[in-house]
């Protein structure tokens, strides 16, 4: 809809609605696309020690999920186009995958300085979630000392880094900003000890909407 109506479209982060082509975000409006497809724990949670010991440390049902079909990356897509797999996202390069994606969103973000078209951005990052890998900055940065509780440090500094980047391209004020959880969590587990309890809700781990609401020229 925002397409037709001359908008720039950018989606970044967590889709979480498959790999089914027709539902991919390049088929469904996007200008743009950089992220990962499917659900959080379908690219780590396995491979960590302390998170499923019984797949991790067992070389056959580890090599068993490995091979299983489904994409592991890091991916974009262009309107119309392929997804192209970038890297593949383990226990070691998740650490700095929010960072790449919120470079990436600035870099859009600075483009869309100077545009005569409006945008429309779609931001998810992976934090924070069941399995949580914070980079050398933020390990230990919380109160909490957990990585959920770091993880959830890192997301604040994302955010602010869009609001700011937004505030310094004066674009703020004519953007609408919307932040929204995602679709609720399973209600039987909970995050390591001293940390909140991912059970209870994910309201900490949202999502942001951005739009601009007019050209730089003033043109609806």
């Amino acid at each position: 809809m925002l397409s037709r109506l001359g908008y720039t479209t950018q989606a970044v982060g967590k889709w979480h609605i498959g790999e089914n082509e027709g539902s991919q975000p390049q088929n469904v409006g996007f200008d743009d696309f950089r992220g990962f497809l499917s659900v959080s724990d379908m690219y780590t949670e396995w491979r960590g020690p302390q998170f499923n010991p019984e797949i991790a440390l067992s070389p056959d049902r580890y090599r068993y999920i490995l091979n299983l079909p489904f994409n592991k990356s890091d991916v974009h897509a262009v309107k119309g186009g392929k997804i192209e797999s970038l890297y593949e996202i383990n226990t070691e390069t998740i650490k700095n995958l929010d960072q790449k994606w919120l470079d990436y969103t600035v870099g859009f973000l600075n483009r869309q300085k100077q545009a005569e078209k409006p945008f429309f951005l779609y931001y998810a990052p992976r934090a924070c979630h069941f399995d949580n890998y914070p980079n050398s900055y933020y390990l230990g940065r919380s109160a909490s000392r957990t990585t959920y509780g770091d993880c959830i440090v890192e997301v604040n500094d994302i955010f602010k880094k869009l609001i700011h980047t937004l505030e310094a391209n004066g674009e703020l004020d004519n953007t609408v900003v919307f932040f929204a959880s995602d679709n609720g969590p399973e209600e039987k587990r909970c995050s390591p000890p001293a940390a909140p309890c991912f059970a209870a809700a994910k309201v900490q781990r949202g999502k942001a909407v951005c739009v601009r609401r007019s050209s730089c020229t003033g043109k609806a």
